[in-house]
């Protein structure tokens, strides 16, 4: 009886603490009711003697940030039905519903700001306000990062939790789960008729134990792979790095100097080589969630047929097709005028970037930087030639021919 959840009467299970989380007095009613019986332990006294743990406010990993509802479940191992929860409270969509069940996981530089911008359009789909939380990457933390990629980031948890209003930002890295709970529950909120709950986060699919914190905190996830051919994609890398400051070498040598180290780290190195390991990372993905909940998609198509992209994704989503606007241009490619002088702006704009208007800040960027140059033909043959193997790999793996990468 105490191994299974599911069977026990919902009022010794949960405890409804803000009435504001309900739209229907039919549902205070039984709020109410709820209440009255927790208030007379004689009912179920050796229910209370399990109870363990409670989901309010600042209760950590396990915690709702907004304290709509306290867990008084006994120990470790228990599982309930949310249907049943569902169906005994005469709701249809629970406050407990704002899980995110879609994840667009990369790559970096392949256009997932774009693809996230476009599905966000979609009435069935709620993007977060953070575009990239990369909450489960576990081994991902700025603990470890590098003074510049922290300066570059601007990033503290703590303050921008204990805003009312959670502010759109396009990174960070949430540790705590009430945190990132929180996330989910604006997405909702700002957009109630919401079936999925997009995480955009390019760090997933580089990170090992992202996928397994990924599947602990919802199996049944959709995952979306967006690909660019990979030599492209360190060349738009290599430039971005140059944009904010991160790079000061020539191309070959800021890449071989990464082929040099054992394991590229996000956020000390910029690895431009090891986010193009497609292969070995979607296998990852592959063996833990199955064809069924993985789609990959392509930069090229995405950039040339949007459209059909999309209509490609909405039906993996099971959702209704849909026309999206064109996502406007965002983090194009380009290099710094003056290096010296644009370092030096980096480092002044970056911590108050978040307050300056857009339109200053374009107009610094006009100011100091330039369109990228086109990929060096020296470098792209090296390129070709350290990614040879992955992506005979990453072909197979996919069955497809990918002959028209470079």
């Amino acid at each position: 009886m105490v191994g299974d959840f599911s069977m026990w009467p919902i009022s010794q299970c949960f405890r409804w603490t803000r009435t504001q989380h309900f739209e229907h007095d039919r549902l205070r009613e039984k709020r109410a009711k709820h209440h009255a019986r927790r208030g007379h332990p004689q009912h179920y006294p050796q229910r209370r003697a399990h109870s363990c743990i409670r989901a309010g406010r600042g209760s950590g990993r396990y915690g709702l940030d907004h304290g709509g509802l306290e867990y008084l479940g006994g120990g470790a191992g228990l599982s309930f039905s949310w249907n049943y929860h569902r169906a005994i409270l005469g709701e249809k969509k629970s406050i407990m519903s704002a899980v995110a069940n879609v994840f667009l996981i990369g790559a970096a530089k392949a256009g997932t700001t774009a693809l996230a911008e476009m599905l966000a359009q979609h009435p069935q789909i709620a993007g977060m306000p953070i575009k990239e939380p990369g909450h489960f990457c576990t081994d991902l933390r700025p603990d470890v990062f590098s003074k510049a990629y922290k300066r570059l980031i601007q990033w503290n948890e703590a303050d921008y939790f204990a805003e009312a209003e959670l502010k759109e930002r396009h990174i960070g890295f949430v540790e705590e789960r009430s945190h990132y709970h929180r996330l989910c529950q604006q997405a909702q909120a700002e957009k109630p008729e919401a079936t999925h709950i997009l995480d955009a986060s390019t760090a997933y699919l580089y990170s090992a134990p992202a996928v397994k914190e990924l599947a602990h905190y919802n199996n049944k996830a959709k995952i979306i792979v967006l690909l660019r051919d990979p030599i492209d994609r360190a060349w738009s890398h290599y430039t971005m790095a140059l944009k904010y400051g991160m790079e000061s070498e020539s191309p070959l040598s800021a890449f071989k100097r990464e082929a040099a180290l054992e394991q590229a780290q996000w956020g000390r190195d910029e690895c431009y080589l090891e986010l193009g390991n497609y292969a070995q990372q979607l296998k990852r993905w592959k063996e833990k969630f199955g064809e069924k909940h993985l789609l990959v998609v392509f930069h090229e198509d995405l950039k040339n047929t949007p459209q059909k992209v999309l209509n490609c994704i909405t039906e993996f989503l099971d959702l209704p097709t849909f026309v999206a606007t064109k996502a406007k241009a965002t983090n194009e490619g380009s290099v710094p005028k003056y290096p010296k002088m644009n370092a030096l702006g980096m480092r002044v704009v970056a911590p108050i970037r978040e307050k300056l208007p857009k339109e200053m800040i374009s107009a610094m960027k006009k100011v100091l930087q330039a369109k990228a140059p086109d990929l060096d033909e020296d470098v792209a043959r090296w390129l070709k030639q350290h990614y040879n193997e992955e992506m005979a790999e990453l072909a197979t793996l996919l069955n497809l021919n990918l002959t028209h990468w470079k």
